[in-house]
């Protein structure tokens, strides 16, 4: 009966399936007489009823008598409810709808669109039907059907909370590029990276492979409609498809087939140029869509790989874990970092040029590119403004010494150390004193080479080293931030000065001699702390290995001479007077400077930019450097063969072969215009493990 059509738009058509088809005129002489009911079930089955809706005659007549008798008999005082109904209902509103919600429309049996989307206007109908038996079973049919909404709406908040509450979680983990500092910055490659974010966010293999499986298992079944692994190909694909279905269908049985390589060959991408990752499968599959046998072709193309799934949270909501960004995406970021200036990498220096050897795919041959390598390097005086900038918690507030008396003076460099040598200084001096070690830090150098991918790099880095005139104390910091931290370790933390492709070679590493030295004179310029203290630096220590400190003050590698500090031979450190007794225990680059300019053949050689000019000498060059300096006398000095000459050359320079480096190409420069006169290189690094070691020992 009323159940027969419960659809809005279905009753309203009955109303108007008696003029469907009909001129204007011949609708205003039927609208209100009879007509065929045939013809009428012919029209609103041609323009309301579906394929998947089967509506018989019998049931369409039942249903006219039934809404006909309620739209007569509707009630004189809801005459606007009428109204509303049928305009909302309307043959113009249903033709606006689409193929897609015309089919969610049932004309036979309930109709879940309309209590769900029309839910207002399609009781309107309702509440006119006087049979009570009819209002209950339409009622209890949209209880139903709330229930199962209501339930299906629970369902969907909570899976909105949890995508919520994953996207929240996703977006926490970019924020501010967390995710690229953490990737760069726990010492772990990219490839580690990738390894361990599939094995926390994604199935085991063996756990991919049975679910595999079990899908496949039940797609033979019948119980599984397998996946359209194809999709919109037809779509989006760009390619000459009649030529590449006849080269194909040319193919001898037996053939090797790439099908990716194939699709490469005729170009096959999408509407963006982008060539999809699985362009080879898809084609394949297209191919088969297209009635041409493949399985008569030997298939080349890499194994089927399963997909590992990612892991569920759980608890119903089909919600996986928050996504992490993937290396590529990682790569992707930092380089826009870099240019947008958030992650500073300096300047480009000293531009070197390699030879690249890579396989040709195409020709199957080793071939060679010349690719441009270049340094980089972060401006000294951008870096020391860097390192004020992260050293501000641990700065002492700004005193002002000038209100001070000699007494606290007396106390402050009695706490400082400093007393003894300022004992019989006067007030105006000790307060001097004050102000100037108060705000000047001292710098160091840190230079080490390593081997990454098979070649070698060299780094150099800067750092403070802690003074507690300059910074506080473990205790004060603890005092004015309650926090037991050593500000030590946090003071002298290094930053980045210049990193380059570079070999072990002082030839090579000389190379960026020029470039450091060019820096130096901007040590005379203060930085500036936001609270507008000025702060000097003075470069003080250079700190390495052997190698490095050696390659730095142009000392030798080994052999007899190998110290940087005493010119004392090595073969003589069993005898306690040979090791003890130098003229100068210890020799500063200055010092250095003023050996090599001593000597006319050495003065000479001095600015070459060979790593030991003075290893190639001729006879007539050692005789008259050895003679100026008196290491030979005249009067023998032509007896000497050149290999006698030679020996004697080394004791005079005691292992000293070429300018310290930052001296290069200009040995004559002033050094207290570089701000050299203070840099020190120690005789041993105690932060390496062996002589570490030794310390301890000898300490015990």
């Amino acid at each position: 009966m009323a159940l027969k059509i419960i659809c809005g738009f279905g009753r309203a058509g009955i109303r108007e399936s008696k003029v469907l088809g009909l001129s204007e005129e011949e609708r205003q002489i039927k609208k209100f007489g009879h007509r065929d009911l045939d013809q009428r079930y012919k029209n609103f089955k041609n323009t309301y009823v579906g394929e998947k809706n089967e509506l018989s005659l019998q049931d369409f007549g039942d249903s006219v008598k039934h809404v006909e008798k309620v739209l007569n008999s509707w009630s004189g005082s809801c005459r606007d409810e009428k109204t509303k109904f049928l305009e909302h209902f309307s043959l113009a509103n249903w033709k606006k709808l689409s193929t897609a919600r015309k089919a969610q429309h049932a004309m036979v049996g309930p109709c879940k669109a309309c209590q769900l989307d029309h839910k207002t206007f399609w009781e309107l109908y309702n509440k006119q039907i006087r049979c009570a038996r009819v209002r209950t079973a339409l009622s209890a049919s949209s209880v139903h059907l709330n229930k199962a909404n209501t339930v299906r709406d629970k369902r969907s908040e909570k899976r909105n909370l949890a995508q919520e509450i994953k996207s929240k979680i996703e977006a926490a983990q970019t924020k501010h590029n967390r995710d690229v500092a953490t990737a760069y910055g726990i010492g772990d490659s990219l490839s580690g990276r990738r390894k361990r974010r599939l094995d926390e966010k994604f199935e085991t293999r063996e756990e991919a492979d049975k679910r595999t499986a079990e899908r496949k298992s039940l797609e033979g079944q019948g119980e599984r409609t397998p996946k359209n692994r194809l999709g919109n190909f037809e779509a989006w694909a760009i390619f000459d498809r009649d030529q590449l279905k006849q080269e194909v269908e040319g193919y001898e049985d037996g053939a090797d087939v790439n099908w990716t390589e194939l699709a490469k060959k005729h170009k096959i991408r999408k509407r963006d140029r982008e060539v999809p990752a699985n362009v080879g499968q898809l084609l394949k599959l297209w191919l088969q869509k297209e009635n041409v046998d493949t399985g008569r072709l030997k298939n080349q193309s890499a194994p089927v790989r399963v997909r590992r799934a990612r892991i569920k949270v759980g608890g119903g909501t089909d919600i996986t874990f928050p996504r992490k960004r993937t290396e590529r995406e990682i790569s992707k970021e930092l380089s826009i970092m870099i240019r947008d200036g958030q992650v500073p990498i300096g300047e480009f220096v000293v531009p070197k040029t390699f030879r690249k050897y890579f396989l040709n795919r195409n020709t199957n041959r080793i071939e060679t590119k010349t690719v441009t390598i270049e340094g980089r390097k972060l401006p000294l005086q951008q870096l020391r403004e860097q390192l004020l900038q992260s050293q501000q918690p641990f700065m002492r507030d700004a005193t002002n010494y000038d209100h001070m008396t000699k007494e606290q003076l007396t106390e402050r460099l009695i706490k400082l150390g400093g007393y003894h040598k300022h004992k019989g200084d006067s007030e105006e001096a000790m307060r001097y004193h004050l102000q100037d070690i108060a705000t000047r830090r001292t710098l160091m150098y840190w230079e080490d080479g390593a081997t990454l991918a098979n070649h070698g790099y060299i780094l150099y880095l800067v750092a403070t080293t802690y003074d507690p005139a300059v910074h506080l104390t473990d205790w004060e910091y603890h005092q004015k931030f309650h926090l037991h931290i050593s500000v030590q370790s946090k003071v002298e933390q290094p930053k980045i000065y210049l990193i380059a492709r570079c070999g072990s070679s002082d030839a090579e590493q000389m190379l960026y001699a020029e470039t450091r030295r060019d820096d130096l004179p901007s040590l005379a310029d203060p930085v500036m702390s936001p609270d507008g203290q000025a702060y000097t630096d003075t470069l003080r220590f250079f700190k390495g290995d052997n190698p490095a400190r050696q390659s730095e003050l142009g000392q030798q590698r080994g052999d007899y001479y190998p110290c940087v500090q005493c010119p004392v031979d090595i073969r003589g450190v069993r005898s306690f007077w040979e090791s003890c007794h130098t003229e100068k225990p210890t020799s500063t680059i200055g010092d250095r400077q003023q050996f090599l300019l001593e000597g006319p053949v050495t003065c000479m050689k001095a600015s070459s930019s060979l790593p030991d000019p003075f290893s190639q000498l001729t006879k007539e060059e050692l005789q008259e450097e050895l003679t100026s300096r008196g290491a030979v006398p005249y009067e023998s000095v032509d007896t000497m063969s050149k290999k006698d000459l030679q020996q004697e050359m080394k004791r005079t320079l005691r292992g000293t072969k070429r300018m310290p480096t930052l001296l290069q190409p200009n040995p004559t420069q002033n050094i207290t215009e570089l701000n050299l006169q203070h840099l020190e290189a120690p005789g041993c690094e105690c932060m390496h493990y062996p002589v570490l070691h030794c310390v301890e020992d000898v300490v015990r």
